[in-house]
């Protein structure tokens, strides 16, 4: 039956099939190139429900669910256009979306920190460098899926430069210095503060400067 109503991550198991016609009645589709911040696939356990629901809040039956629908989605989706896309670096991209517009769009997905590097044209500004220090709210594996700082951490270390991540909170450290990272900084380290105090500008601007200084 028709949705009157629109869909929801839930929804996606109960499709029954997709349909409908060309996206561009003329047939000219105009190129798009979509910039992401992750290279995850649409579904599995790299894919956009495993990765990312958690940190949105989901448990783990709410995990399950929508991963069989994003699953469902793809079949339905390679059976309709000919074609599956739900593989490619940066489907589970925004819930999903990378997938959509990839599929349906034909656009072209590309790690958005590639398109901000080459525009502020990093390789040249960090050529001198003795340090480059880079950083993020929270630190972890999913840092090297594609996120601005693994992406300046590639860049710097292809020029042999010295990488410092400074970050609110740091996990999966171990990884994270094998992928390169010469010196990892938690600003809250040592400080028995509660999240909402952490996250206050005057606090987060203090214990950055602690650890700037600590740095060098």
């Amino acid at each position: 039956r028709r949705l009157t109503a629109p869909l929801t991550g839930a929804d996606l198991e109960r499709i029954g099939a997709v349909e409908g016609e060309a996206v561009f009645p003329t047939g000219v589709a105009p190129r798009l190139t979509v910039a992401c911040d992750v290279q995850n696939p649409l579904y599995g356990r790299e894919g956009a429900a495993f990765v990312f629901a958690p940190q949105k809040g989901a448990d783990e039956a709410t995990v399950e669910r929508l991963d069989r629908g994003l699953r469902r989605f793809a079949k339905l989706s390679a059976n309709f256009l000919r074609r599956d896309c739900a593989n490619e670096p940066g489907a589970g991209a925004a819930g999903g979306l990378g997938f959509a517009l990839n599929a349906y769009l034909n656009a072209t997905l590309t790690p958005g920190i590639g398109l901000v590097l080459d525009t502020l044209r990093f390789d040249r500004l960090i050529s001198e460098a003795d340090w480059v220090i880079t950083g993020e709210g929270k630190s972890d594996r999913q840092t090297l899926m594609g996120k601005v700082a693994g992406g300046v951490l590639e860049r710097a270390k292809a020029q042999g430069r010295r990488v410092a991540l400074m970050a609110g909170s740091i996990e999966d450290a171990e990884e994270l210095r094998r992928a390169g990272f010469d010196r990892l900084i938690g600003i809250n380290e040592g400080r028995r503060l509660s999240l909402s105090e952490a996250m206050r500008p005057e606090t987060a601007r203090e214990n950055l400067k602690a650890a700037a200084f600590n740095l060098f």
